[in-house]
């Protein structure tokens, strides 16, 4: 007896050093994302472009090593490899105190919509005409699979491109615009507040790069240009809103759009073929964002922007 209680003992205190050091790490890097915040937005993109990277070149290995490859759909095992993705970026999220998108919503979702009103009402025309035009839909498997795969994406994407990164951007640059959190609104924190929404487009652009491995260079260029304005726009929209759900919701109806021929409506298609399809047209299609990122970033909102982010700011 004396032994059990002695090494439950040692037991102890093995824990309570652990969660000590545990807690001594997270308390730095959280002083690092108040002095060095970009510094810790790329460490953060870095580990989550890293896991990405791992798990999709390890996933469908370890599928045919259990000799699944054959028997999982494919929108399956893609939405299995996303849901691992997700819970490393809610890991990584927890690690770095980001937590709290979750909980912020200064706008409820049906009002967080009406900004990204154009996106939504383009995406569903997209879809009522693929689906009035189509000779034949897919598996009702199929269809529950691929859109369970693209809501996935949209999560994760959202969270790492609006939760995280469009969320440290703004709150770096209004900062160094604003280092006391005082004052008024003036050409400093409309700059702050456009070079946070380019840089997040541009980020968000870069990412879809790696599709190239799949697609034609042409086909993923002009996905890039289209990413790079969309992201703008989402971007806008989350800092309108304050609301991470509108986003991910916004994301998902697109992509699903996007994604019609290969994925509900019966072609030969896959998702390689509708980025490779990808031309001139598309980009003109584009051209509109750019009226309506002026629209939802009209002076009043940005000084409204301005306002709530700078308040959130005092308040950490």
């Amino acid at each position: 007896m004396t032994i059990l209680r002695r090494w439950q003992a040692i037991d102890g205190v093995h824990l309570f050093w652990g969660l000590n050091k545990m807690n001594q790490f997270i308390y730095r890097i959280r002083k690092i994302r108040i002095k060095y915040p970009l510094w810790l937005l790329l460490s953060f993109l870095g580990c989550y472009w890293t896991a990405e990277a791992f798990i999709s070149r390890y996933w469908r290995g370890l599928l045919y090593k259990t000799e699944l490859y054959a028997k999982v759909p494919i929108y399956l095992s893609a939405s299995g490899r996303l849901s691992l993705l997700l819970v490393i970026i809610l890991a990584l999220m927890i690690l770095i105190d980001n937590l709290h998108v979750f909980a912020r919503k200064r706008i409820a979702i049906p009002a967080a919509l009406i900004p990204g009103t154009y996106m939504m009402i383009i995406a569903i025309l997209s879809i009522v005409t693929g689906l009035m035009n189509a000779e034949g839909f897919r598996s009702p498997s199929t269809i529950l699979f691929s859109s369970v795969y693209f809501i996935l994406v949209a999560v994760t994407e959202e969270l790492v491109y609006r939760g995280v990164t469009a969320d440290i951007f703004l709150k770096t640059f209004l900062f160094n615009s604003n280092p006391y959190g005082a004052g008024s609104y003036d050409q400093n924190g409309r700059k702050a507040i456009w070079t946070a929404i380019i840089c997040s487009g541009l980020v968000f652009g870069l990412a879809h790069l790696s599709n190239v491995s799949h697609s034609s260079v042409s086909g993923v260029l002009v996905q890039m240009l289209g990413a790079f304005l969309m992201g703008m726009v989402l971007t806008a929209v989350y800092y309108r809103t304050a609301n991470i759900y509108a986003v991910i919701i916004l994301h998902a109806v697109n992509d699903i759009a996007a994604a019609l021929p290969a994925t509900i409506v019966q072609s030969q298609q896959t998702i390689s073929d509708v980025i490779s399809g990808y031309g001139i047209m598309d980009i003109l299609m584009l051209l509109p964002y750019l009226a309506v990122l002026l629209i939802i970033l009209r002076p009043s909102k940005m000084e409204e922007i301005w306002g709530c982010w700078i308040a959130e700011q005092n308040r950490t």
